[in-house]
């Protein structure tokens, strides 16, 4: 059973929140591969008989693949000499493409093209062939010199593909094909401590997913500050301020290690379970507060603070030297913070931003509408027209 990373219902709030709040800042987007579909890394290709001999004539230098072919498949490392083009041509179909499986060596490396029943030939990168567990594809490239430890665009291996990729099995003859995979993987001496680019490792992500067989498998591998991490993390809810200085001071758990759909690190999941003394602690002890995890480019930690209804949290970032600023939206849709406390009739928060210095009269875009603060007042709410007058009281004009 899958370890739980949020609250009940935050997912379906945080995709509307995704969609009003666009971008964060100068921040790229975080990928999380739990959202991903497995057959996004890979292409079918259809064949015909007479195509595949006339491409078994021609030499593997002569060879070259689409380049669409080449970014949908995921690249593998470059083969940097003609001995590993040699060494692969026993891979290209013979006899009138009596062989099983093709593979294309170019600039970006090799690429295992491998024929199915129905006639179809999906083709595999590296990164592919560990998201859709295919161990025969891995074994051609790795013989063909791909590198088993080459990251994607998301900064994750293939180990932590195949491990996360697992959480998306249908059944378990599925699931076996992924452990098979991550046996493989290690087997090979992958590197296992690598971490993506929200700083999950495949340990961590076998941990998190409730996946005991891999966990079991990647542990020894593991380093005590990986464990401490996802203990932290999945312990959140129930830990004492005490044992959270424990894990990260002692134990060196990563703060900003994120997880679940929206990638969100430990930080963000103490806001999310209104563990506000623990959010508190966290800012002060390494979270990075450039991180924006999410949908749509995510949310800062302050944007999401207003959008929880955190007032402590929001206090306490706008009034320590963290660098935010109540009057300026660090999104790229430019909501102000104080529109997002309107619309949800935060009487309170609505009040405090204003005397932080939001501006009252600032228009922003929202779906292309271009709105006010006073329009982003609810009236049907009960503290709609409280807030209403509360706006007009400071200077908002109709």
């Amino acid at each position: 059973m899958k370890r739980q990373t949020g609250l009940a219902g935050v997912l379906v709030m945080l995709v509307m929140l995704g969609m009003l709040f666009g971008g964060c800042g100068k921040n790229a987007a975080l990928n999380g591969h739990e959202g991903e579909n497995r057959a996004a890394d890979q292409t079918s290709v259809e064949v015909a008989d007479t195509t595949a001999q006339a491409k078994g004539a021609e030499k593997p230098e002569e060879q070259a693949k689409p380049a669409e072919q080449n970014e949908r498949g995921g690249s593998s490392a470059k083969v940097k000499n003609s001995a590993d083009r040699e060494a692969c041509k026993a891979y290209y179909p013979q006899g009138g493409g009596a062989s099983k499986a093709d593979l294309v060596i170019d600039d970006e490396g090799p690429t295992v093209i491998i024929k199915q029943k129905d006639g179809t030939r999906i083709e595999y990168g590296v990164q592919g062939a560990a998201m859709n567990a295919n161990v025969e594809a891995l074994k051609m490239l790795k013989r063909c010199g791909a590198d088993l430890n080459q990251k994607n665009d998301a900064g994750q291996t293939p180990l932590l593909l195949a491990v996360e990729g697992k959480a998306s099995a249908t059944g378990q003859e599925d699931a076996k094909k992924y452990d098979e995979a991550v046996d493989y993987l290690l087997e090979q001496g992958v590197r296992p401590n690598e971490k993506s680019n929200t700083r999950r490792t495949a340990y961590m992500a076998a941990y998190m997913n409730g996946d005991s067989r891999n966990e079991k498998k990647l542990k020894p591998f593991s380093t005590s500050a990986e464990q401490a991490t996802v203990r932290l993390y999945s312990g959140l809810e129930k830990l004492s301020l005490s044992q959270v200085k424990q894990l990260v001071e002692v134990k060196h758990a990563d703060v900003n290690a994120g997880f679940g759909q929206l990638d969100f690190p430990a930080f963000f999941h103490a806001v999310e379970l209104e563990r506000t003394d623990i959010a508190e602690y966290m800012i002060e002890h390494g979270a990075d507060l450039s991180l924006c995890p999410g949908e749509e480019g995510g949310l800062t930690i302050l944007e999401f603070a207003v959008s929880m209804g955190n007032l402590p949290l929001t206090q306490f970032l706008l009034e320590h030297p963290y660098g935010f600023d109540v009057t300026t939206p660090s999104d790229d849709m430019q909501i102000p913070l104080l529109a997002t406390a309107v619309s949800q009739s935060n009487y309170e928060m609505s009040k405090y931003l204003i005397e932080q210095g939001a501006d009252v009269n600032a228009v922003y875009s929202d779906q292309g509408d271009e709105l006010s603060i006073l329009q982003s007042v609810n009236e049907t709410e009960p503290a709609g027209k409280k807030i209403k007058e509360l706006l007009i009281a400071n200077g908002a004009k109709e």
